[in-house]
């Protein structure tokens, strides 16, 4: 039977932790162990973990930070750290239904060209009351399939946006080398989608909610706004933006670059894609640091283009460029 490790990383996690630890112990398939990465919490997050590890009907290292690391070069550590052929991520203020290493697992098994499996992940707030909607659901990014159980992930659709949420994914062991390390102006579960997928590894999508993912004011990485709130949520973004992720997207196609091999199944439709997203991002930059008239111009040009149709989130990406 393949074996499962799950990289769980904390930093003061306290307040949640017991739930997400207690939701993992659950499972009807147990993990084979689980990898907890500190990094350098102050509250009591060492002390549960420790306690949660004497007890655990798994093996469980408990490993602190000697220095903050950050979100995700600390699941790079989780991950490099961990010794089985799949790898479940876990943050510190979610829960697990039971059946989910049972039901991501299977789905690696069953499609062995699969580098990544992610399900969908309902959403509770901060008090663990469920919410009205999904992960999924509530992205502006409209993939999902009628009626089916799976679907492919796409490299065309993460260049939207990041569908992938890690802590409801399991990846292989062998996408070790492909995606460490991790990179630092990029989440961690969005890295590994884009260069595992862009390296030929297709990911797996489960329509199926497998977990609780918990919005509160105090986590890493939320869940974009919807609808109108989506648009209007222009005022605190950093007036570089664009630039940023032109630098990440370019980042991407710098490693395609330097390592042919491991790219060597990359498919070349992807590969246009990618060039086509940096240079749109660019031209958003352009729009963004131009004024009145010009700026307009830019952005109408852009979209008439079809720009913000393959590589934003069309007419709501362009109002937002209009309204900033």
């Amino acid at each position: 039977m393949t074996r499962i490790s799950v990289a769980l990383c904390t930093y003061n996690g306290a307040r949640y932790l017991n739930e997400q630890l207690a939701s993992i112990e659950g499972q009807t398939r147990l993990p084979d162990e689980v990898i907890a990465c500190d990094d350098c919490s102050g509250d009591e997050t060492v002390a549960i973990l420790d306690s949660f590890a004497k007890n655990a009907s798994f093996p469980m290292r408990v490993i602190r930070n000697q220095s903050n690391l950050g979100f995700a070069k600390n699941f790079e550590k989780a991950i490099g750290l961990c010794t089985n052929e799949f790898i479940a991520l876990s943050d510190q203020d979610d829960i697990w239904y039971p059946n989910k290493l049972e039901v991501l697992g299977g789905a690696l098994v069953e499609n062995p060209n699969a580098g990544f499996v992610c399900s969908d992940a309902a959403l509770i707030d901060e008090d663990g009351k469920q919410l009205s909607s999904t992960r999924w659901l509530r992205s502006p990014v409209r993939f999902l399939p009628r009626g089916a159980s799976q679907f492919p992930i796409l490299f065309s659709t993460l260049l939207k946006q990041n569908i992938v949420t890690g802590s409801a994914a399991m990846m292989r062991a062998s996408l070790k080398p492909v995606v460490l390390p991790l990179s630092g102006r990029w989440a961690h579960d969005y890295w590994i989608a884009a260069v595992g997928t862009l390296s030929g590894n297709c990911g797996i999508g489960l329509t199926e909610p497998l977990m609780q993912y918990r919005l509160h004011p105090s986590q890493s990485i939320g869940v974009h706004p919807a609808g109108w709130k989506l648009v209007l949520h222009i005022q605190s973004a950093p007036f570089d933006i664009w630039a940023k992720e032109a630098a990440m997207f370019s980042e991407l196609r710098e490693k395609v670059r330097e390592h042919p091999a491991t790219f060597a199944n990359c498919n070349a439709g992807d590969l246009e894609l990618l060039d086509g997203k940096i240079a749109h991002l660019k031209a958003r930059d352009l729009a963004r640091t131009s004024h009145g008239i010009e700026s307009w111009r830019r952005i109408i040009t852009e979209f008439g283009t079809g720009g913000y149709k393959r590589f934003s989130l069309g007419w709501r990406s362009a109002v937002r460029d209009l309204l900033t």
